[in-house]
């Protein structure tokens, strides 16, 4: 739950007590827009789709373990502003600098009926939500190749 306005004046009042006279603060809650997983809004939750390189070293689990670990380190919260747009090209990146010789191909893949694919590569967000992923290892999915079916909705 968002803090009440009384509760943001208690918490940043001495902000208001420092300001410049010709300074406005004004206190707002801010809000998380989660992506990918069960805890996101449906038309926000996605797969990953993992096509494993043949020469690939790791095994399936860990593959799907390091690339959990880079999508959490792309939305570490100090690496995001309020507002910030996501750009899936940027997270797959990522994924393929991290694991250059175990994957071969990451595509995002969106779960809700009604979006095609290609729909959340970019998301936007209000000047007060900040994108934070709710995606889970279940979430990552080894394929064999990028097939029509594969990446229609599941």
């Amino acid at each position: 739950t968002p803090p009440t306005p009384l509760q943001l004046r208690n918490d940043y009042g001495y902000l208001l007590q420092n300001k410049m006279l010709s300074d406005t603060v004004v206190l707002h809650p801010g809000r998380t827009k989660l992506l990918f997983g069960n805890l996101a809004e449906p038309q926000l939750r996605a797969k990953f789709k993992v096509v494993r390189s043949q020469g690939a070293s790791l095994t399936n689990e860990r593959i799907k373990e390091e690339i959990l670990d880079v999508i959490n380190n792309f939305f570490d919260i100090d690496n995001w502003d309020f507002g910030q747009t996501f750009y899936a090209t940027e997270l797959i990146t990522l994924i393929h600098q991290r694991l250059p010789s175990d994957v071969a191909s990451v595509v995002l893949v969106p779960v809700y009926s009604t979006n095609s694919f290609g729909s959340l590569f970019t998301v936007e967000c209000g000047h007060d939500e900040i994108l934070q992923s709710a995606c889970r290892i279940e979430d990552i999915e080894m394929v064999e190749a990028l097939t029509p079916t594969v990446i229609r909705q599941s």
